[in-house]
């Protein structure tokens, strides 16, 4: 368990900048989307893609991670 004042800094956590980049390569899509408000956005954010994906499983340094 991580405690709070063990909370890393986002710039110097290469965890972090993992994650980023991963969001930003299977989660954001660009595109015309139709939202289920009605609305619409040229963003949309599947977390799905990212939080399913088994290596953030097999990191034991991740407070979540399944053990």
């Amino acid at each position: 368990m991580i405690a709070i004042s063990e909370d890393p800094s986002p710039a110097s956590d290469p965890r972090l900048s993992r994650l980023r980049a991963l969001i930003a390569e299977k989660s954001v899509l660009r595109g015309q989307f139709r939202l289920a408000s009605g609305g619409e956005s040229r963003l949309f954010f599947d977390m799905k893609q990212t939080l399913l994906l088994p290596d953030r499983h097999h990191d034991p340094s991740w407070p979540c991670s399944a053990e």
